[in-house]
């Protein structure tokens, strides 16, 4: 199993200042070893309040936006000005305040549809890290469901095994709704992968997975073991409260 690094703070506003500021370490260390930071995020209200905060100064002015190189990780298949839209979301709550240069932008092309889409996204992939079989990304955002989903990896899906292509279109049946994703192999091939987690409605989901029996057999979220890289957790006070974690102040 690979280790956890886990960090609770005492509620949401602590939690996405401190993870503005590990995000800001982790580009930058990237920046520093490889000239430029792939990060590729996800969508949610956690997220949103992130992308707020870094939009904002005196956020902003902190990152070197030129070399940051923004990928997505999953998506619905809706329009960009649809609400569910995951980059309409990051498009409105981050990309419209920051010097981020369009090349430096990759996105999911869901109103193509989600299989269209998600063969349209590998191609760009594929081009974009052209020396690696499988594209490795400095930094990963994820967050979790209430069902243990991740991404667009929902539980008991045929998308959990999916081990040959780098971004999947389909229908998950529970939800009667077309998805896109990253799948396992890139998500695990990732130096950094970031879980960002907040509220109570999540805490007996988080005690499953850290102290249950065998969660990968079902919870996806458990699924995610980086091969080469790092798996932090971020969590607020409330969606920790039932596992054996301290606070940090």
């Amino acid at each position: 199993m690979v280790m956890r690094h886990v960090k609770v703070y005492p509620d949401k506003d602590s939690l996405v200042a401190g993870t503005a500021e590990w995000i800001l370490s982790a580009c930058g260390e990237a920046i520093a070893g490889r000239g430029v930071c792939s990060i590729a995020l996800s969508g949610g209200s956690t997220p949103r309040a992130l992308f707020r905060l870094l939009a904002g100064d005196p956020w902003r002015k902190r990152f070197d936006w030129g070399r940051i190189e923004l990928f997505q990780v999953d998506e619905r298949a809706v329009p960009i000005d649809h609400p569910d839209s995951n980059f309409g979301m990051i498009e409105r709550e981050l990309l419209r305040s920051i010097q981020l240069p369009e090349n430096n932008v990759h996105r999911m092309h869901a109103e193509l549809g989600a299989q269209a889409a998600a063969e349209e996204y590998e191609s760009q992939l594929r081009k974009r890290f052209v020396t690696a079989g499988v594209p490795q990304f400095d930094v990963l955002l994820l967050g979790m469901g209430e069902d243990g989903h991740t991404a667009s990896l929902f539980p008991g899906t045929e998308a959990l095994h999916e081990a040959s292509r780098l971004v999947l279109g389909y229908t998950v049946e529970q939800l009667k709704a077309p998805r896109i994703t990253l799948t396992f192999p890139v998500i695990n091939n990732a130096r950094k992968v970031l879980f960002l987690v907040s509220g109570e409605r999540k805490a007996a989901i988080l005690r499953e997975l850290f102290q249950g029996e065998n969660p990968e057999l079902r919870y996806p979220a458990a699924m995610v073991e980086p091969e080469n890289g790092l798996l932090y957790w971020h969590l607020d006070s409330e969606a920790a409260s039932l596992i054996h974690v301290a606070v940090s102040e």
